[in-house]
């Protein structure tokens, strides 16, 4: 027998998916070893043909390297598997980009999460933020394991693996290590139920996990802040209230309308994306560096995982996939250029180095400029179109509503939310604040160190030579092609103004930042007048380390308690799990890349609150976690 029907009998794959309904709403399965798709695609097939509608299939693949391109087109053409999906995958394939990274495939009924490198490790992450003690239900589980173990058995991958489990997974290991595999499956509280010898080398193990009594957090740096002490008390309701109806908002209350809640979105404006999010020519703007620090590999993931999800929009004409040239500012960022091309030479899909001969070419114009990156799959979109569609495809409606307090009612377990007047507006399970810097007003998150600052763009009236321009131009500045008319340039970035009236100095700004990012740019402009222009302005929502705010929201005051001796001692062992506010989420401090970092932290928080698996590995969640001033405060002696 094939492995991967081994794996699907054995796990009863298909007898469990004929009995799912709406009371499961995503089924895991995880792969230790991807194994060049077989399975995975074994999985689609099958579960296309039990599951019409209802719940979703997540699965979760580890792999140590890329797979080669050309071994999945053979693959399809063997097994005639389904076209689309494997065109799919082969073309968004992060080839050399480690870490975890989710693909989407029927409409997002099935989802993909690769995790590319140190699979074990990876692994091992996603379990850094559960308290393996709680309830089936208030966790990410996986139901069923496929795994193919080496010669050498490894006793920490089963805890690993025992650890994203619960009473009932299923699991089926094909094993060279017969006795020592029983021995460690043992161990970690997994109970053998069919061994079967499947060659002269391998033998099958199936069976449960069964675990009795109480597992052991993981010892870490990190300590355990970011695990909810109370997280067994978190509601099982469906109905969820986002506050705000920007970029943030409704990308979150999309992901959440996705898993089946149902979703109240409140703005103070009747429309959405009416203030920082009601730009109409957004740009997709691609901010890299090949160190590996949490922020640029942040950068890189979102910008990824937004090229994705925007290409349905593009698709429908909105907006426009025209690709962007990023200029080198110095010759230093040129060197930086360089190296970032060497470091994703194996995917020039979504990026690589070009010359000047190249620049042209791709432009449609003359630069002076001798190099660039450029990203293909990059480009603009109407932000408010955006929100817009969002909100339609999901069936969602706006209450307009200017909340300024939000209480929680221990009695009747929701959130009351209390509009200007004292009126109360809305009693609510789940909450999630999407409300950018209003964020601020709240007594729960009154903490955060948000910044307001102030952006004004420019348009610019289109010209015989700026009219044949084809992609986004970025630098110190950045132009896009004409839109009609006009072009859309900027942005301004200022800290300390907070009028919203456009200036004829910030339009020479912008004018003099096209200048400086190509001189050729500037010379097809140096007629216009600053004066003449029409623009745009609107306050972003930063942070003092550049990076969103995301996650559930922490009572302060026990945070604070709890992790004082970190006042003492900066790297002292605290066993204290983290207190954190019943069912109050927030997704905000998105800066200026809301485009590209919202669909990214809005399934953050979806997973989060729908207890799945994150779409992200776990150190680069915690530098978006919304504790994590607080733990830094303490450290620094500021709390």
């Amino acid at each position: 027998m094939c492995q991967k029907k081994i794996f699907i009998q054995n796990n009863n794959l298909s007898g469990r998916w004929e009995k799912l309904n709406r009371t499961q709403a995503v089924f895991t399965v995880g792969e230790t070893e991807f194994n060049f798709g077989e399975n995975f695609f074994s999985c689609v097939e099958l579960w296309k043909k039990k599951v019409s509608s209802g719940p979703r299939l997540h699965y979760l693949a580890g792999m140590q390297s890329p797979m080669p391109e050309d071994y999945l087109e053979k693959l399809i053409d063997i097994n005639n598997l389904s076209t689309d999906s494997a065109a799919y995958l082969i073309y968004h394939f992060p080839q050399s980009v480690e870490g975890l990274h989710v693909l989407s495939f029927l409409d997002d009924r099935i989802r993909l999460s690769l995790l590319i490198g140190n699979s074990q490790k990876l692994f091992r992450g996603l379990g850094n933020h559960i308290d393996p003690n709680i309830p089936r239900n208030k966790k990410p589980t996986v139901d069923a394991w496929f795994i193919k173990e080496s010669q050498t058995s490894n006793s920490q991958l089963w805890s690993t693996l025992a650890r994203l489990s619960s009473t009932g997974t299923s699991f089926t290991v094909v094993t060279e290590a017969l006795n020592s595999t029983q021995k460690h499956l043992a161990e970690a509280g997994f109970n053998s139920e069919i061994k079967v010898k499947t060659g002269p080398k391998f033998s099958t193990i199936s069976g449960n996990y069964a675990a009795t009594g109480e597992t052991k957090l993981i010892a870490n740096r990190v300590l355990n802040w970011q695990i909810d002490k109370a997280r067994e008390n978190k509601t099982e309701s469906n109905e969820v209230t986002v506050l705000g109806a920007g970029i943030a908002g409704c990308t979150t209350a999309y992901a959440l309308a996705k898993r089946g809640y149902r979703v109240n979105l409140i703005d103070r404006h009747a429309l959405p994306a009416c203030e920082a999010s009601g730009h109409h020519h957004s740009v997709l703007y691609p901010k890299l560096s090949f160190e590996n620090d949490p922020i640029p590999r942040i950068n890189l993931r979102a910008i990824l995982y937004a090229s994705k999800y925007y290409q349905s929009f593009w698709n429908d004409k909105v907006g426009k996939k025209c690709g962007i040239i990023l200029l080198p500012r110095s010759n230093v960022e040129e060197k930086q250029y360089r190296a970032i091309s060497e470091h994703t030479k194996d995917y020039e899909k979504f990026v690589r180095f070009v010359t000047s001969k190249d620049l042209e070419a791709l432009s449609g114009i003359r630069l002076t400029s001798n190099s660039g990156l450029f990203f293909p799959n990059l480009g603009w979109l109407p932000s408010v179109e955006v929100c817009r569609k969002l909100i339609t495809q999901s069936g969602i409606h706006i209450c307009q509503s200017d909340i300024e307090k939000i209480i929680y009612n221990e009695k009747q377990e929701s959130w009351t939310l209390l509009d200007r007047k004292g009126s109360n507006i809305k009693e609510s399970p789940i909450v999630v604040l999407a409300c950018s810097y209003g964020c601020r007003q709240f007594e729960q998150t009154k903490y955060l160190p948000l910044r307001k600052v102030r952006g004004q763009i420019s348009y610019l009236p289109v010209t015989g030579k700026s009219k044949k321009l084809k992609t986004i131009v970025c630098g110190h500045g950045y132009l896009s092609p004409a839109d009609k008319t006009v072009h859309c340039c900027g942005a301004t970035y200022d800290k300390d103004i907070t009028d919203e009236t456009i200036r004829i100095k910030d339009h020479e700004r912008n004018l003099d930042t096209i200048s400086r990012t190509d001189s050729e740019l500037g010379k097809i402009f140096l007629a216009t007048s600053a004066k003449s222009l029409s623009g745009w302005a609107q306050f972003r929502c930063t942070t003092p380390d550049y990076l969103p705010v995301v996650g559930q929201v922490p009572d302060v005051k026990r945070m604070a308690d709890d992790f004082r001796i970190l006042r003492s001692n900066a790297r002292a062992s605290v066993n204290a799990k983290g207190s954190y506010l019943k069912n109050l989420y927030i997704n905000c401090g998105l800066g200026s890349r809301g485009l590209s970092y919202a669909p990214l932290t809005a399934e953050i928080l979806a997973s989060e609150i729908a207890n799945e698996f994150p779409p992200l590995e776990t150190d680069l969640r915690l530098a978006m976690h919304p504790a994590r001033f607080i733990i830094r405060d303490l450290k620094k002696r500021r709390l």
